[in-house]
């Protein structure tokens, strides 16, 4: 790579760099400011989980397993899927619904004319890692503590990383998909429905159970090899 090209590549990671750095900092800002509204989300997300957790106990205090998961197994699968939703409402859903209304207000033209990356500044206009640090994390706490109490299966060593590659391609996934659908704004002035439409094959689409799937994918070594129960 001629020296040029490189100074060229590094500048503009460095531009998107510094215009991520610029927007989590002011989206910490702004929901700081509404302190009662940190406060209401934090319990709603600690009601949520406590009265799951409060249901998974009694069901598996009748039995002990639901399609073949144990009560860790099945912890673990919610832990990973309360990730997930997080991940998504940090960068994602609400940057999407964002730019549907840049469209209506006049906003995205006005990104358009600034000389910057517009498809990244409007990806991750607002992170609200604040969200997570007050809302999500405390919420997951106590499936932590159920987890480390109820932990009866292992993990390969290299299942972790080859399980975060996962993780975060599924995101990349969800995210083109509903950014796909969320551009429909261009065509009827408003992407409201149909981003909703995303949003409910995505939180329904996340509680199919493994066996819904075809055996390609259950089965396969792989995928077997990365848990040791």
């Amino acid at each position: 790579m001629k020296q040029w090209e490189f100074e060229k590549l590094k500048r503009a990671v460095d531009i998107r760099l510094a215009i991520l750095k610029a927007n989590i900092i002011f989206s910490f800002k702004e929901g700081s400011a509404y302190v009662y509204n940190n406060w209401g989300g934090l319990a709603s997300t600690m009601a949520y989980m406590v009265t799951y957790l409060v249901f998974l106990s009694i069901i598996y205090s009748r039995v002990d397993n639901i399609a073949g998961y144990s009560y860790s197994e099945m912890l673990l699968f919610t832990f990973v899927g309360q990730l997930s939703f997080y991940s998504t409402w940090i960068w994602s859903f609400g940057n999407i619904a964002r730019m549907g209304q840049d469209v209506n207000s006049g906003k995205l033209d006005l990104i358009l004319s600034k000389p910057l990356p517009a498809l990244w500044y409007v990806t991750f206009q607002k992170v609200d890692l604040l969200m997570f640090v007050f809302q999500g994390l405390p919420a997951l706490l106590p499936l932590l503590f159920l987890m480390a109490r109820n932990l009866d299966f292992a993990i390969r060593p290299w299942g972790i990383p080859l399980a975060i590659l996962t993780f975060v391609l599924g995101q990349v996934a969800i995210h083109c998909f509903n950014f796909i659908l969320g551009l429909t704004v261009f065509w009827t002035g408003q992407n409201k429905s149909i981003t909703g439409l995303g949003y409910k094959i995505m939180f329904f689409g996340d509680a199919i159970p493994l066996e819904a799937y075809p055996n390609k994918i259950i089965k396969t070594e792989l995928f077997e090899e990365c848990f040791c129960t």
